[in-house]
């Protein structure tokens, strides 16, 4: 089965300072997946790498088994079939996480949409 997202020994670096060191990742599609870090770890490079905002110095980026980036490679973010939804706190406070989990769980079209709201909002307890 081809993989939906792989990465394989990313490095991404801003000027002389490492942000990403040797990230590798599978993603299979329909699974549910999370980037998980305290502040400054690199987990916004990472999603600008894969969405083509970020070139990287090292490794490969592939989506559905096609090379999107490698050193020396973009392709351009509008050919890739991805979206990114900037998340800001001070817009919406008090709604940050439902707008983040509800549009996380509505991208798996691998599920049912009653199973969709059920995986989403079983993380509310």
């Amino acid at each position: 089965m081809t993989q939906l997202l792989e990465i394989e020994g990313l490095h991404c670096r801003y000027a002389d300072q490492d942000v990403v060191a040797d990230l590798s990742l599978n993603i299979s599609p329909g699974m549910l997946s999370c980037l998980l870090g305290p502040s400054g770890c690199g987990k916004t490079t990472v999603l600008r790498a894969i969405a083509g905002f970020e070139s990287i110095k090292q490794g490969e980026i592939r989506l559905n088994g096609q090379i999107v980036s490698s050193p020396g490679y973009t392709l351009p973010p509008e050919r890739r079939g991805l979206g990114m939804v900037f998340q800001d706190y001070a817009l919406f406070p008090h709604s940050a996480w439902p707008t983040i989990s509800t549009s996380a769980c509505s991208a798996s079209a691998a599920l049912s949409a009653g199973a969709r709201w059920s995986r989403c909002w079983s993380w509310w307890g």
